[in-house]
């Protein structure tokens, strides 16, 4: 098979023998594939810091016949996420989930330019410094949307009326908490919920909708310092995610011992 040239994201990498490793890697034109890089554990490999998570890289790989993996032939670095994910333990681990949800949640060789352009976007945030909630909750909002199990943000999933009955403005300035739970594919009215469900603030419903309308560099870091911001909205994401993939998420259980 001929060499592939790709621009990539490094989503997660395994030891592999004594001096290997395999990488997983989202690319941009042909989707994501796992491959072999000889050398990779070596000091003088030739990979550097090329193959940590979220690396923007030029990757070079070839297939064999009947051969699940990959070899990857070289890697390059284009942008680096270390210094951003050195930042502090928050970011080290919203960086880990950015990267989790990408790989369980995307097929194999399946091309995907509009999450390819999300890593883009979400990461160059990180890297300008904006608190890790903003960029995470934004990506996880957006990596559900995408993936087709957003719920429906103003209409209760049991009743079928409006979650504000009586609010005309829109996008709703006044927005009712409303209720989600696992097991749930939408959102409950007050009148609807039972024990058990969770609230979603009507805070974490207009930032929500914000994001539906808003550019990720266009919204303020005023307010986003704190894991409390938003903290429902995240929850509801990653159940969803949680939910649709069936398997718990490592990376969420750390991020919620903070």
């Amino acid at each position: 098979m001929p060499v592939r040239d790709a621009e990539a994201f490094i989503l997660r990498t395994f030891p592999l023998k004594e001096s290997d490793k395999i990488a997983c890697f989202l690319t941009r034109e042909f989707g994501k594939y796992r491959g072999v890089c000889r050398g990779a554990r070596r000091t003088k490999g030739g990979y550097g810091a090329a193959l940590e998570p979220l690396t923007h890289v030029r990757i070079a790989f070839f297939e064999r016949e009947n051969r699940e993996l990959t070899t990857v032939d070289r890697c390059e670095v284009v942008t680096s996420m270390m210094n951003a994910a050195s930042a502090d333990y928050a970011t080290s681990l919203g960086l880990s989930v950015i990267a989790e949800v990408a790989d369980k949640l995307l097929p194999d060789h399946e091309v995907n330019e509009r999450v390819f352009r999300l890593l883009l976007v979400v990461l160059e945030r990180v890297r300008e410094g904006a608190p890790i909630w903003l960029p995470l909750t934004y990506y996880l909002f957006w990596m559900v949307r995408l993936a087709g199990f957003l719920p429906d943000l103003l209409t209760c999933a049991a009743c079928g009326r409006s979650l504000d009955s009586g609010i005309v403005n829109d996008p709703p300035l006044d927005l009712r908490p409303v209720f989600f739970h696992p097991r749930e594919e939408g959102l409950r009215c007050s009148d609807c919920a039972y024990a058990g469900m969770s609230q979603l603030s009507s805070l974490a419903r207009r930032l929500a909708l914000a994001m539906l309308r808003t550019p990720l560099n266009a919204i303020p870091v005023e307010g986003w310092d704190s894991k409390e911001t938003a903290q429902d909205l995240r929850r509801c994401l990653l159940q969803r995610l949680e939910a649709h993939l069936e398997f718990r998420l490592q990376s969420r259980a750390l991020l919620e011992e903070l």
